[in-house]
């Protein structure tokens, strides 16, 4: 018998230990004094010298046979969880324009960009064969992104979204559906129309820290501030049963800020919480943002979990057994042009389309997807890192641009590694 590859071993307490078992996602709990024998002989020593904490590690995948292949074993798994046939994620982008101009967008906004009648009958074409010939479809998610979706609800979503539940109902798919936008449109009409069916539905809104930060940064185009709009009409989804995750993308400048949205957002009562998620993201383009102490953003963190049942941050990872939607092959993402893409965390330029639409609603992909998909666990730095599981290797779209880069692609360290596994404890056991 040996070690796992993938055993991350940590302090709990004065007295416990914490042995994180990364093939298996299980965690054993022990003696800390007996951290040295774990650390300095060999699994079969240990089962002479602490026949109990053997026991436990060999049940919690700990310790394994000497010759498993646990690499293999967690490549199987992501090839079964990225090949399934069970749902289709479709990505559309109505337009490419905006009524916000955020300095830190990495997104090419045209003006007047609007997705054409023939484009939207491809993309309902589109939908009809995937619903009707995937015969193991039970999951349809139908997310809105862009530029701002809601800028042409009635011209675009409305037909879509109406199309969608008439063949999702017809053919006994579960349909659901997803926003990313500013928020700052949302109206009684819209909410009326997102409300006739009962399907779930999200809205992932960004906010850039209190009201005085925010406005600096996200005003629409007349110039007037957009903070208590958008928290207006977060509360207004919340009441009728929406979905919300509430993001904030944080800088060195405006990180402090964000612990005051705590006193705009705490009339929400006990059970809208629940259908409210809060998550931290860094604005990458902030260079100053390397010098931030982690402590500060860990510190802001734990006030909103205090609040809040649903809060997370860079260290909440689960990316392997529930990777990054561009890792699927049930996935694609459909510009207002009728290219088609993978990834929307990156410009929708014509060098980065992975394929077209064409006019029976079929992609001609002129990228390999497989290839694409095949790449993030490629590079030897990921097949023992002891985190494989949580971090799934990173992304397809990152470790396409890392060249073959014997690199981690999330820039972590050994110290980092150790805040996502206690992490992974956190959101498993504590909340």
């Amino acid at each position: 018998m040996k070690y796992s590859d993938y055993n991350t071993i940590l302090p709990l307490s004065e007295k416990l230990g914490l042995v994180y078992c990364g093939s298996t996602d299980q965690f054993v709990i022990y003696k800390r004094a007996l951290t040295p024998l774990l650390e300095s002989i060999s699994a079969d020593q240990l089962a002479i010298e602490a026949p109990g904490l053997y026991a436990e590690l060999v049940r919690g995948g700990g310790i394994v046979n000497d010759e498993e292949d646990e690499f293999d074993k967690l490549k199987r798994l992501a090839d079964e969880v990225e090949c399934s046939p069970k749902s289709y994620r479709l990505i559309l982008n109505p337009t490419m324009d905006c009524n916000f101009k955020c300095w830190y967008c990495y997104e090419n906004h045209i003006t007047g960009s609007k997705m054409s009648t023939e484009v939207l009958n491809r993309v309902l074409l589109m939908i009809s064969r995937i619903i009707r010939t995937q015969k193991d479809l039970e999951i349809f998610d139908l997310s809105f992104f862009g530029g701002e979706p809601l800028l042409y609800y009635d011209e675009i979503v409305r037909p879509i979204l109406d199309h969608c539940r008439q063949e999702c109902q017809r053919f006994g798919v579960h349909l659901l559906v997803n926003f990313t936008s500013n928020g700052y449109l949302i109206n009684d009409k819209t909410i009326a129309h997102l409300t006739e069916k009962d399907e779930s539905k999200c809205f992932q809104i960004t906010m850039d820290g209190n009201r005085e930060r925010h406005d600096k940064t996200r005003f629409p185009l007349r110039g007037e501030g957009s903070y208590d709009i958008i928290l207006t009409n977060v509360k207004r989804l919340l009441d009728c049963g929406i979905e919300v995750i509430l993001r904030f993308n944080y800088t060195a400048s405006n990180i402090l800020s964000v612990k005051d949205v705590l006193n705009d957002i705490n009339t929400i009562d006990e059970k809208k919480r629940k259908l409210l998620t809060i998550s931290f993201h860094r604005v990458w383009q902030d260079h100053r943002i390397q010098n931030l102490s982690d402590s500060i953003v860990t510190d802001i963190v734990e006030l909103f979990r205090k609040e809040f049942p649903n809060v997370g941050d860079t260290f909440s990872m689960n990316n392997l057994r529930n990777p990054c939607y561009a890792d699927k092959v049930n996935e694609a993402v459909v510009n207002y042009d009728g290219n088609v893409f993978k990834c929307t965390a990156r410009d929708f330029s014509s060098e980065n389309k992975s394929g077209i639409l064409s006019n029976d609603g079929n992609i001609i992909w002129t990228e390999n997807i497989n290839s694409r998909r095949m790449t993030k666990l490629s590079r030897q730095i990921c097949r023992k890192c002891r985190i494989l599981l949580l971090c799934g290797g990173s992304c397809s779209q990152k470790a396409i641009e890392s060249n073959g880069e014997e690199i981690c692609l999330e820039g972590l360290d050994n110290e980092d590694m150790d805040r996502v596994v206690m992490q992974r404890f956190y959101d498993c056991y504590i909340e």
